[in-house]
Parts: C-alpha cells; sequence; structure tokens
C-alpha cells in the first residue's frame, strides 16, 4: 500500500476541516501529535539540560539567569539567579520552557 504526503499549510487545514474531511479520530490523532510537537517545539533550546545547569530567560526584552530546577510538559521552575522585575535573586519562578534558552559560553 503506497501512501502519499503532501505539505498542508495551515489555510489548507483549515479548509479541510470546513469541508470536514477528517473523521473524530483523525483530529484526535492530529491534536495528541500537535500537543507533543508544542512541547518538542518549545523544550528546542533546552534540550538536553539538567537540573541544576544555568540557563537564560528572555521576557518581554528582559534577560535575567536562572537555574533550572524541573522542566513539565511547557513549562519549566526555575530559581533566579538575578534580581527581575519584581522578584529577587534566589526566587523559585515557573515560565514557558519556551521563554529559555542555553547560556552562551
Amino acid at each position: 500500500m503506497d501512501t502519499e504526503t503532501t505539505k498542508m499549510t495551515c489555510d489548507d487545514f483549515i479548509a479541510a476541516l470546513k469541508r470536514e474531511d477528517f473523521t473524530s479520530e483523525d483530529l484526535m490523532n492530529i491534536s495528541r501529535w500537535a500537543k507533543r510537537e508544542e512541547a518538542r517545539l518549545s523544550k528546542k533550546g533546552i534540550i538536553g539540560a539538567r537540573k541544576g545547569d544555568t540557563l537564560i530567560l528572555n521576557e518581554g526584552g528582559f534577560t535575567v539567569k536562572v537555574t533550572l530546577e524541573k522542566v513539565n510538559r511547557t513549562k519549566a521552575e526555575v530559581t533566579l539567579q538575578e534580581d527581575f522585575k519584581n522578584w529577587y535573586a534566589g526566587d523559585p519562578v515557573n515560565c514557558p520552557t519556551s521563554l529559555l534558552t542555553r547560556e552562551v559560553a
């Protein structure tokens, strides 16, 4: 059995939804895949980071060094290494993993 794979833009996908081209099982599989891909992409900059590693938190044009404590699917728990906005060095902070990057040596 040959399966042809084609690239689909967001507009193509929306049009296919409107045409009801997908079954409910197709949509559940797409949703499951999208959640995994979202988590993978948000962690892309910190893949391989371990507890205790220094990372950079980029938020709203501000950057601050943090220590990684724990990574979940879409968020991370970090400890600030320096004061940042309304928080102080040593404070624990939860943030989306997409805001974290590795420290450039």
